[in-house]
């Protein structure tokens, strides 16, 4: 399995809440709005792009 895949599978299972951290990425980020989602700290990848990119994988 690639590297990109295993990232993948491991966010899906962070959304659903079934990895061994047992933490649900929907519940987290719950209360997150739109600015904070798409605000940019030290030029690292914002909440946004790191969902998005979840979601598409």
């Amino acid at each position: 399995m690639k590297v990109t895949e295993q990232i993948a599978k491991h966010f899906r299972e962070i959304h659903f809440g079934d990895n061994w951290t047992t933490v649900n990425l929907k519940d987290s980020l719950n209360d997150v709005d739109w600015q904070q989602a798409t605000t940019q700290v030290y030029g690292l990848n914002t909440i946004a792009a790191l969902v998005f990119m979840q979601i598409i994988m």
